[in-house]
């Protein structure tokens, strides 16, 4: 693990790991497994704006089982949150991920931007909120499927606008 200051308020994180195991068992059988896995992580940080990048991927093998196993994992994920001033704000995330286990695939993608405005207008008391979401997971067998319909991706959004006046 390794921390890096790359400029001014923001920071780089790597963590690089590796384990290797041997398991001898009673009947005879030998399992091995050989881990890996890789963290990068950069955030920035001041006094309108907060940034943060993540990045995972992880690799295990296992022999020796009936059927050898292999599981791979890739995360990223995005996220940040900008002032523009006392009153307004807007904060946004995003993870994508996929992984692969025994050769099915899986993806997994999602997000959430948010806009609030206080004092909407100059008036004391009302607040308006505007929150946009989405949602997709999809295995690799749905997306062989899908190539065989006219349909759109599977996939849940909603956009959410709220306006707040607190009376009194």
């Amino acid at each position: 693990s390794q921390d890096f200051l790359t400029g001014e308020q923001s920071t780089l994180q790597t963590d690089i790991t590796q384990s290797y195991n041997y398991d001898y068992r009673l009947e005879g059988e030998v399992v091995k497994t050989l881990d890996h896995s890789l963290s990068l992580s950069w955030s920035k940080s001041n006094t309108h704006a907060n940034s943060v990048i993540r990045f995972l991927f992880t690799d295990s093998r296992t022999d020796g089982i009936e059927d050898d196993t292999n599981f791979q994992l890739v995360n990223l994920q995005l996220s940040g949150q900008f002032r523009f001033n006392r009153l307004s704000s807007l904060t946004a995330s995003l993870t994508l991920q996929q992984t692969d286990q025994q050769n099915s695939v899986n993806r997994v993608s999602n997000g959430q931007l948010l806009f609030v405005r206080k004092r909407l207008f100059q008036l004391p008391r009302l607040n308006f909120k505007s929150e946009l979401k989405f949602s997709e997971q999809q295995s690799d067998i749905e997306r062989a499927f899908s190539t065989f319909q006219s349909e759109d991706q599977p996939s849940d959004v909603s956009w959410k606008n709220k306006l707040d006046y607190m009376i009194g």
